[in-house]
C-alpha cells in the first residue's frame, strides 16, 4: 500500500510540473530548436512530428506513461520489500 501511494504522489506532482516545466524552458518551440539532429530523425523515424511530440499534449502524454510507470514500480518495489522483510524475519513462538 505504501509503494502504491508513493506512486500516485509522485505522479500527481509530476503531472502538475509539466506546464511549469515547459514555460521554464521557454515552450515547445525552444524545445525543439534545441534538439540534436539524431533526436528529430528517431522521431520522425517513428511517423511523428517533433511539433507533435514536443507540444503541451504530447508533453503531458509522455508524464502520464512515466506516471503510469512509477505508480507500478513503487508498487512493485514496495512488495518485494515486504515479501523480503517477511522472509528474513526469524518466526515468532505461537502465544499460549
Amino acid at each position: 500500500m505504501a509503494g502504491l501511494l508513493t506512486g500516485l504522489i509522485d505522479a500527481i506532482v509530476g503531472l502538475l510540473t509539466v506546464p511549469l516545466a515547459l514555460a521554464m524552458t521557454g515552450g515547445s518551440r525552444a524545445i525543439i530548436s534545441q534538439l540534436p539532429v539524431e533526436v528529430s530523425s528517431l522521431v520522425e523515424a517513428l511517423g511523428l512530428t517533433p511539433q507533435t511530440v514536443f507540444s503541451t499534449a504530447g508533453m503531458l502524454l509522455l508524464a502520464v506513461i512515466v506516471a503510469l510507470a512509477t505508480i507500478v514500480l513503487a508498487t512493485l518495489l514496495a512488495t518485494l520489500g515486504s515479501l523480503l522483510m517477511a522472509v528474513s524475519r526469524p518466526a515468532r513462538p505461537a502465544r499460549p
